[in-house]
């Protein structure tokens, strides 16, 4: 049998609780997930309520064409071809609200949408065959959002509005337009009143589109394929504009529904990402991710935190029992669960100060009371509010995450070095 000296039986049995601990670390971080996991269904239950995200398309002249050469209008063999706009001009300005399910608050907004699309005349000999109807089609792919529609062709209204599906756009607005019209080209201009929940998209259909969006929501997230050419943030709310060209929209200015419809899975099917430009609401009142990240790093936490007690015994002469080890790590593990609960009522600053501030006070009494020696709790305090210090701020600097935790554990074997520097086998806890 190997004779193990007490120094090392105490390492062993610290390294045994930290170990034991990441099995109720682990519990928190589930717990996470499932709080996530409820308000995500809460942002589905408003937007089943309200509307979904909005992605708008066009105004685009779709035309059902007769392939056979006769122009035989019995024969079925018929395309739907799809023309976009010379040039599409659109803004967007929207204000929004918030929505209450249970403790969340759902942001949603409410949006008018203005564009207006020039077509140049159509040349009915380059066309594959004899065209039989036209009409105008303004994808909205949650059409429940729909609030108003005024379709205009070169200045006159066109009354007859209704919604269908479109092979590749979705849900489309669509109104007739008469064969002459489309010969002579023209210009469509469209208004809509909309609203959505989480996201408001366009897709740049014109050979040169020019897109602008404003609204009072002060914490956006540009994303899609296009990221805006110019921008402005401030806490009333944000302004952004975007100009793409026909070169850069991934598709011809006159193709089938199929070929529209492949070259937009094309588009989005490598890099994940939709063929379109827009924004995103961040809803920075959920706690999740930042609670996520910090229970990753809650591991190097809790082994610093442990270690770091060990160090002070060692240099202290002060032993604590074992039991009072795992005392101490259970609050650790504490401190995770309290600030979720808490974040996800007055905010995760707000939460993680408080979490702090009552599980280091609890943990130094704890210790103070176990030892009777003021230089340990004092030493106990300080490591604590290093650690929490420094959780902070890797939470907050996501670029200097890898750096802080470096030095982190570099401080902790610097630490562990000095604290073992004088040991000889043979040693004891007390004589060390």
């Amino acid at each position: 049998m190997f004779n193990i000296e007490p120094v090392t039986q105490r390492f062993i049995l610290v390294i045994g609780i930290i170990v034991v601990l990441m099995i109720p670390l682990l519990t928190v971080m589930i717990l996470v997930f499932e709080r996530k996991d409820y308000y995500e269904d809460a942002v589905t239950n408003v937007a089943q309520a309200w509307s979904d995200n909005q992605a708008f398309a066009g105004p685009l002249v779709v035309t059902e064409t007769n392939l056979d050469s006769m122009g035989d209008t019995s024969d079925i063999n018929t395309e739907t071809f799809v023309l976009m706009p010379s040039k599409l001009t659109l803004t967007h300005n929207s204000s929004h609200e918030m929505r209450s399910r249970g403790i969340y608050r759902i942001p949603v907004f409410s949006a008018v949408v203005s564009a207006t699309a020039m077509f140049s005349p159509v040349d009915a000999d380059s066309l594959p065959g004899e065209i039989q109807n036209a009409s105008i089609a303004i994808g909205v792919s949650d059409s429940r959002g729909v609030r108003s529609a005024t379709i205009r062709w070169n200045d006159t209204e066109l009354k007859e509005q209704y919604s269908s599906q479109l092979r590749g756009i979705g849900s489309v607005v669509r109104t007739e337009l008469s064969k002459e019209e489309l010969f002579k080209g023209g210009t469509v201009s469209v208004e809509i009143e909309l609203r959505g929940t989480g996201r408001f998209s366009v897709l740049p259909v014109g050979d040169e589109s020019v897109v602008h969006m404003s609204s009072d929501w002060p914490h956006p997230s540009f994303d899609g394929r296009y990221l805006p050419d110019e921008h402005e943030v401030t806490e009333d709310g944000f302004s952004a504009s975007w100009t793409t060209h026909e070169l850069s929209r991934g598709f011809s200015s006159q193709l089938s529904i199929g070929e529209l419809n492949d070259a937009l899975y094309a588009i989005s099917s490598p890099s994940r990402r939709q063929a379109d430009l827009g924004y995103s609401m961040l809803t920075l009142n959920t706690p999740y991710r930042a609670v996520e990240r910090s229970i990753k790093y809650g591991v190097l936490f809790v082994v610093m935190t442990m270690v770091g007690i060990l160090c002070i015994e060692l240099l202290t002469k002060s032993p604590m029992h074992i039991v009072q080890y795992g005392v101490v790590g259970v609050g650790l593990v504490l401190f995770f669960l309290i600030l979720l609960s808490l974040s996800e009522h007055i905010g995760f600053a707000a939460g993680y100060a408080i979490a702090a501030v009552l599980l280091a006070l609890m943990n130094t009494t704890y210790v103070w009371f176990a030892s009777r020696n003021r230089s340990v709790a004092i030493a106990m305090s300080s490591i604590l509010i290093v650690l929490y210090v420094a959780l902070y701020l890797v939470l907050q600097l996501n670029e200097y995450a890898l750096l802080v935790g470096s030095a982190l554990l570099v401080f902790l074997l610097a630490a562990l070095m000095f604290a073992t520097r004088n040991l000889r086998v043979g040693d004891s806890a007390e004589n060390s």
